[in-house]
């Protein structure tokens, strides 16, 4: 037996048996939009109206539980290589910020705390990217897909993931700088007013 919970404006739940591939106790969600089409369009079946509902609701729960029948079963795997070239993007960031942040000059000038961020999230970027692909590519690690997709790149294909990939981080770490100094401001002058009220 499985538990069809109805969502929406149906809050009853039903008891069906289902097919093969279901274990007892599994709960299957149907969203409302399910139930209308069943109950407003009768399924299209020449079966009476509470068979027909029943029917289309086993329907419905078994085209939900293939895969495993649970919801973790039908998500995607995490990967590990995206997860590591994020974090290695992150601690360049870091290094870079503390080994030559407030260094960086143009025409004798120092440049403004943003900009800087964004020039150091452009080269973190692109580094992380090819730590990524090297694990693709050279020792094979991550999904056979990725691997796949790193040797079938062309030039104009590695030229854009990297641009894309620079760019992107490029914004994150200049944004992340520009609103740095205000929001702390902000947080200092609340607490502030907070205690002195």
């Amino acid at each position: 037996m499985v538990g069809v919970v109805v969502s929406g404006e149906y809050t009853q739940s039903v008891s069906q048996s289902v097919g093969e591939g279901v274990t007892s106790g599994e709960c299957t969600e149907i969203r409302a939009e399910d139930v209308d089409g069943i109950i407003d369009g009768g399924g299209g079946s020449e079966r009476t109206g509470a068979e027909s509902v029943a029917d289309e609701f086993t329907e419905i729960v078994q085209e939900r539980t293939e895969g495993g029948g649970r919801w973790w079963n039908r998500m995607e795997p995490i990967e590990f290589v995206e997860v590591f070239s994020d974090c290695t993007r992150w601690l360049a960031y870091d290094v870079f910020q503390t080994d030559f942040g407030g260094t960086l000059l143009c025409n004798g000038l120092l440049l403004e705390p943003s900009l800087t961020g964004a020039i150091f999230g452009l080269v973190a970027a692109a580094s992380s990217q090819l730590t990524a692909d090297v694990l693709y590519a050279v020792f094979r690690y991550g999904p056979t897909a990725h691997q796949t997709q790193v040797f079938g790149l062309t030039h104009i294909d590695w030229a854009a993931v990297y641009a894309t990939r620079a760019v992107s981080s490029a914004a994150l770490f200049g944004v992340y700088e520009f609103s740095q100094d205000p929001i702390s401001r902000w947080i200092q002058g609340t607490l502030v007013s907070g205690v002195y009220g």
